[in-house]
């Protein structure tokens, strides 16, 4: 191999490994258009909007939303179907508005996501169990 491109190699494989993610937590794709209520409090009236996952991870999400949210607002968030989960608290990072006009907000979850909002998301459940079995010590909510 010339010199050259053994610089080359060497440089592209240095620039692949610094773009790589950095995050604490990997995002996961949901499992088909997984569609979750969001509600939050403005004054005395409580708003609510429905919006679909984009992509999860154990600390946060990306979702396609109705209606805006507030930036640094609290939020709740919980799936309605197929499985109704317990409602999770989080916080809007960031809402955005696309050139094509699709709105995102992306969340912070106060404490992890939920076992049962994360394997509704990414793998989808088939009956009361989801696809993804884990041992029963692993179930265990401080995991999570």
């Amino acid at each position: 191999m010339s010199k050259n491109r053994e610089a080359y190699l060497t440089r592209h494989s240095e620039e692949v490994r610094r773009s790589k993610d950095q995050r604490a937590s990997p995002r996961y794709s949901p499992s088909g258009n997984p569609t979750v209520s969001l509600s939050w409090q403005e004054g005395e009236e409580t708003r609510s909007t429905r919006a679909v996952i984009v992509n999860l991870s154990m600390t946060g999400a990306l979702l396609k939303v109705e209606t805006f949210p507030k930036v640094n607002e609290p939020v709740k968030i919980r799936m309605e179907e197929p499985v109704q989960t317990e409602w999770l608290e989080a916080t809007v990072l960031k809402v955005e508005r696309s050139w094509f006009r699709r709105k995102t907000a992306r969340i912070m979850f106060r404490d992890n996501c939920s076992y049962e909002l994360f394997t509704a998301a990414v793998n989808g459940f088939a009956g009361n169990d989801g696809f993804m079995t884990l041992p029963q010590d692993l179930k265990n909510p401080k995991h999570w």
